[in-house]
């Protein structure tokens, strides 16, 4: 099922992305890390969610990416056996159904932070977004939740403020791609960045990288299964 230098990448714990349907028809993306006990055993140390474990939809299958350089393994799975792990993560061990391999953009990396996020849709002494908030970043985007009332295609002021190692405050236009339900009356809002320029972009990325960084060596404190 898997070629040979996917195999040998996958001897030890690398940097995966997972993508979680829930139960109400959305999915949510965290981030962790995995690696491969052949033919098709799947072993992950995962990261808290944006959401309640509570909401997953364990019947279904799970998106896992996982980045090998400018490669992308791209496999299907599903959950078949789950424990607590550290600070609110969980260890996994999923069978994986089908495996595709493509290239990825570095632009396009994504990963699940802590900024501080201040959103507006007409004044910017009126955001409904203030304040530190769990997200999912990536050079081109950022995909947050919110009360706000807000529609697909909409533009609206974004101004996010990156900690250290990398602190800066990026500000810029986002436009709404997507919009998801959530739990308690709140939506997950899918917005591209637009305005802002290569050294900026390279900002977001590093932190990406870093945090990816920081999520490895997380998920590899603590145990895997026997």
């Amino acid at each position: 099922m898997f070629p040979s230098e996917a195999t040998t990448y996958l001897q030890s714990y690398q940097l995966a992305s997972f993508l979680f349907p829930l139960r109400d028809g959305t999915s949510t993306l965290v981030g962790g890390a995995v690696l491969l006990k052949p033919p098709a055993t799947l072993i992950a140390n995962v990261l808290a969610p944006i959401v309640s474990w509570k909401e997953l939809d364990r019947s279904a299958q799970v998106s896992v990416n996982i980045e090998a350089g400018k490669t992308v393994y791209s496999l299907r799975a599903h959950l078949q056996e789950e424990r607590e792990g550290i600070d609110g993560g969980r260890r996994l061990r999923l069978k994986a159904d089908e495996l595709r391999i493509h290239r990825q953009k570095r632009r396009f990396f994504r990963i699940e932070s802590e900024v501080d996020l201040r959103c507006w849709t007409t004044e910017k002494g009126r955001p409904f977004s203030d304040g530190p908030s769990r997200v999912i970043l990536s050079a081109s985007g950022i995909r947050f939740l919110t009360r706000e009332a807000l529609e697909i295609g909409q533009r609206i002021g974004v101004e996010i403020s990156l900690p250290a190692p990398f602190p800066a405050t990026l500000s810029c236009t986002g436009r709404v791609l997507h919009l998801l339900r959530s739990a308690g009356g709140l939506q997950e809002v899918i917005t591209e960045l637009e305005g802002i320029g290569s050294e900026e972009q390279d900002l977001v990325l590093s932190r990406c990288l870093a945090e990816k960084r920081r999520q490895l060596h997380l998920v590899e404190s603590s145990r895997g299964f026997d």
